[in-house]
C-alpha cells in the first residue's frame, strides 16, 4: 500500500470529525485551499505553501518529490464546511448487535458475535421485515425456542423494543481517538459534543 492512501482524519471548520479520507484526496484539498492541514501533535494549522516548506525528519512518513518531501498529513480541518453529516446507519448483523450491546434481548446474557443470531420480531413466516425495527440479537438458544412466533405467542418478552440506532461511525470515532483530537471518554452524541484536545 502507497502512502497515499493512508487515512487522514477530516474534520468540518468547528473542529468535529466528519469523515476519513486518504492522503492524495486531503492534498488536493489543502492545495485547492479548500482546507488546512492540523499538526496531529501541536495541533498547529498550516496551509499548502507552510505545510511544504516544512522538512519532514528521517522516521516521519513523507512523499518524495524531484526537489523537496512532503510530509503525510494525518488531520484536515475544512475551511468551509460546518455541517455534521446524517449518516444512516447500515442495517447489517454486526450493527443489530451492536445496537443491542451483543445481548440476547430474551435472555438478557452477553455473548460473543458468534453466540449470536438475529431474531425477527415479526417472523419472516408471517411477512416480518429485515430492518432495525424488527430485528433482535438473540442467543441461539432463545432463537430456536422462539422459532416462528411471536415474542407473545413464545411468551419470550423483549428487554427493549428494537430502534434504529444513532451511533455514529466507530472507525471514525476510534481513528480521532488514536490521533489525540478527541479523548476517549469524551461525550459523542451523533457528532455534536465531542470535546477538542
Amino acid at each position: 500500500m502507497t502512502l497515499l492512501n493512508n487515512d487522514v482524519l477530516v474534520l468540518n471548520k468547528c473542529w468535529i470529525p466528519i469523515n476519513i479520507r486518504n492522503v492524495l484526496r486531503s492534498l488536493l484539498l489543502v492545495c485547492n485551499d479548500k482546507a488546512h492541514i492540523v499538526d496531529s501533535t501541536t495541533h498547529e494549522i498550516y496551509d499548502w505553501n507552510r505545510w511544504i516548506s516544512l522538512r519532514p525528519s528521517d522516521d516521519e512518513d513523507k512523499i518524495r518529490c524531484v526537489n523537496f518531501s512532503i510530509k503525510i498529513p494525518e488531520i484536515i480541518v475544512l475551511n468551509d464546511y460546518s455541517k455534521i453529516p446524517k449518516n444512516r446507519v447500515a442495517f447489517n448483523r454486526n450493527n443489530v448487535y451492536t445496537r443491542d450491546n451483543f445481548t440476547c434481548q430474551y435472555c438478557g446474557v452477553k455473548y460473543l458475535s458468534d453466540q449470536l443470531s438475529i431474531d425477527h420480531v415479526i417472523p419472516r413466516s408471517r411477512l416480518g421485515k429485515s430492518n432495525f425495527e424488527n430485528c433482535v440479537a438473540a442467543c441461539l438458544k432463545c432463537n430456536r425456542r422462539k422459532a416462528s412466533k411471536t415474542p407473545d405467542e413464545a411468551n419470550m418478552p423483549l428487554l427493549n423494543t428494537p430502534v434504529i440506532p444513532k451511533f455514529l461511525n466507530k472507525p471514525l470515532i476510534d481513528h480521532a481517538i488514536k490521533k489525540g483530537l478527541i479523548s476517549n471518554n469524551c461525550a459523542v452524541s451523533e457528532g455534536v459534543n465531542v470535546s477538542i484536545r
